[in-house]
């Protein structure tokens, strides 16, 4: 609760409550965990933007089916494609982001590789090592660039994006809270790569401790049944001979998924003696 790690205008609050505690009333320590899926280091999926197909709607698309309980396992892996943007951090004025322009993809490209499949592109700016810490100062990180009182933190345009989907990159990330940059650019932004079924990683951390390419990425989180997005949790093996063996595994949709599906639909919660009121 004392971090910046929720949206900070109309969604839910993260927050632990505590239950109960070991002692007269109770044999165990007892929380409970409040968490909307767009919470801290997140994923999203096609839903998030596209509508289902049969919806027939301007947005409606073959991926809008793809929730979290959908998504191929294989677009939460590949090598890890850093683009530095470390120059765009607080160059544009309060409450407004810099934008990653096209340019700054190719460039990228004339200098390493081309973009392909099985690449996580991922665009290290440095905010969320910068600013993602305890409040008061962790407002810097998301409220006050709402508040317009310090510039938005860089992030993608919508050609860029668009490019990036096209060539069959179907993971890309970002250490911003949110991949869209401020003020109104955040939707077409999603959609430009979510369209081609693309998932992205919000609020990722620690991007400078990876090589330009050669790591190993895994975005992990639970699968929601008709989840458009969710918390999780952001890897990387780097160094040695694994991550080049993983990475190829990648490519070739060698990955097994080995959770449940999260919903009251199914038998996910222990229903037996002391139900609501156990460790």
């Amino acid at each position: 609760p004392e971090y910046p790690c929720t949206w900070a205008d109309g969604f839910p609050r993260f927050r632990i409550e505590h239950v109960a505690t070991i002692g007269r009333d109770s044999a165990y320590n007892v929380d409970t965990l409040i968490i909307d899926g767009n919470t801290g280091t997140q994923i999203d999926v096609p839903p998030h933007s596209v509508a289902r197909p049969e919806l027939n709607l301007p947005h409606s698309g073959p991926y809008g089916n793809e929730f979290t309980d959908k998504t191929p396992p294989w677009k939460f892996v590949g090598e890890a494609c850093v683009v530095d943007i470390e120059d765009l951090l607080n160059a544009a004025p309060n409450g407004t982001s810099s934008l990653v322009r096209k340019e700054r993809v190719l460039k990228w490209e004339q200098n390493h590789r081309p973009f392909g499949f099985g690449d996580v592109a991922l665009f290290r700016s440095g905010y969320s090592e910068k600013y993602y810490a305890p409040k008061p100062y962790g407002r810097r990180f998301l409220a006050d660039v709402l508040e317009k009182k310090f510039p938005g933190w860089p992030d993608p345009d919508p050609e860029t994006m668009d490019y990036l989907a096209s060539q069959k990159v179907f993971h890309i990330g970002t250490d911003s809270p949110t991949m869209g940059p401020l003020p109104d650019l955040g939707e077409p932004v999603h959609y430009a790569a979510l369209k081609y079924g693309a998932v992205f990683t919000e609020g990722a951390t620690n991007l400078s401790q990876l090589p330009t390419t050669g790591a190993f990425y895994c975005m992990m989180g639970p699968k929601h049944k008709g989840g458009p997005y969710g918390e999780g949790r952001a890897f990387a093996i780097v160094g040695g001979d694994l991550p080049k063996m993983l990475v190829n595994s990648a490519r070739q949709k060698r990955v097994v998924d080995l959770s449940v599906t999260m919903s009251i639909d199914h038998p996910l919660t222990w229903p037996g003696n002391g139900v609501d009121n156990h460790r």
